[in-house]
């Protein structure tokens, strides 16, 4: 009988300490790793990756479409495409648009521009075309210099870019001859570096204006 009457008092402790608000309290002084690693996030932030300015999301997208367009000559060595907040170099190797000596892109090589017109047609960006030599002098009947030639093999991707829907008032062509080199000319594969036309594409005229000649990036001293 003693046992049965202690026991609702039995129940009321164990209700007090061990359920209820005594256990609610309990379980929140038990440690979390969870909230503890919640707690270090926000006394310790992970740093974020920085995001492209507004200005410069549409020249990092363009520049994922080209690079897609260029992929197999990308991987080949053919083609570079270079691509930062301010503009877009598309650098093609001379050796797969030009013959020896020559100012006109062949036909071979000619998808290769048609290419690049698909992508840069729709869009409002104006874009330089620069062409660059090697230092080996040229005395042709066509090209008196590589200042000549240069010029030519710009003007001829300016050209086919125009054939290929791009609009003339975004185009301009530069030459460079043999004076902007990223390699030395002292080998076969520092020549063949050299000889290039270079796409430089920026969001708007003033910002293209202000950009250097591409071949000071890498050039060499």
């Amino acid at each position: 009988v003693e046992a049965m009457q202690g026991a609702p008092d039995a129940a009321q402790q164990v209700e007090g300490s061990g359920f209820g608000e005594g256990m609610s309290v309990g379980v929140l002084n038990l440690p979390n790793p969870l909230l503890e690693r919640n707690r270090d996030v926000l006394i310790n932030p992970i740093p974020l990756i920085p995001e492209v300015p507004p200005r410069a999301r549409r020249l990092h997208a363009l520049g994922e479409q080209l690079t897609m367009a260029m992929g197999g000559l990308i991987d080949k060595g053919l083609v570079d495409v270079r691509v930062n907040d301010d503009f877009i170099e598309v650098e093609l190797k001379s050796d797969i648009l030009f013959a020896s000596g020559v100012g006109d892109v062949s036909r071979a090589a000619e998808p290769v521009i048609a290419e690049l017109s698909k992508v840069l047609q729709d869009v409002p960006n104006p874009i330089r075309v620069e062409g660059h030599t090697d230092d080996r002098p040229i005395h042709s009947p066509v090209f008196r210099s590589n200042w000549e030639l240069s010029a030519a093999r710009a003007a001829s991707v300016v050209h086919l870019l125009g054939n290929g829907g791009v609009a003339a008032s975004r185009l301009s062509v530069v030459a460079h001859a043999e004076q902007k080199p990223t390699r030395e000319n002292e080998s076969d594969a520092g020549r063949s570096a050299n000889r290039r036309v270079v796409l430089i594409i920026a969001n708007s005229e003033s910002e293209l204006d202000g950009i250097e000649q591409s071949a000071t990036v890498g050039q060499v001293p």
